[in-house]
């Protein structure tokens, strides 16, 4: 399959031959958020209100990101693994994580203080979800599970 190379003003194409003739227009991005994360992002999500973005990465680490500035607001420790996958709770004042060390984990956007850890996994997590009334969260894994936990008990 090879690239289009050609380009409208202000804009940039992509074409892939082989594919029926589609093409796509790809915008520049309105803000780039700063270079926090040591290494690869693998999961970003934005709040319920849509003023800030929480991101995962290789590095082991959820960052939090104010969406207007692209600064950086708080670093989520405590994983001892890539952070696989994150999610808003909906009321936006919790953010879950997933990670390859097995765990879920579900911390406080105000204080950025780590609140519970959910464990029951054998293998990496890859895809964390709250249900719409936030009370529930769900996980799903390498183990081939899916597993339901109540956010208020662990």
């Amino acid at each position: 399959m090879q690239p289009f190379k050609g380009h409208l003003p202000s804009k940039i194409i992509l074409l892939l031959l082989g594919l029926a003739g589609t093409a796509a227009h790809a915008q520049a991005p309105k803000i780039v958020l700063q270079l926090g994360h040591l290494s690869t992002v693998l999961s970003v999500a934005y709040s319920p209100d849509g003023q800030t973005v929480v991101s995962g990465s290789y590095d082991k680490t959820v960052k939090l990101w104010e969406v207007n500035t692209g600064r950086l607001l708080k670093t989520f420790h405590g994983h001892s693994s890539s952070v696989t996958s994150v999610a808003y709770a909906p009321d936006g004042q919790t953010v879950l994580s997933g990670s390859d060390d097995k765990t879920v984990k579900l911390w406080s956007v105000r204080t950025g203080l780590l609140l519970k850890t959910f464990a029951g996994h054998t293998r990496s997590v890859t895809s964390v979800a709250y249900a719409p009334d936030g009370q529930t969260v769900v996980s799903g894994s390498y183990d081939k599970t899916v597993k339901l936990w109540e956010a208020n008990s662990g």
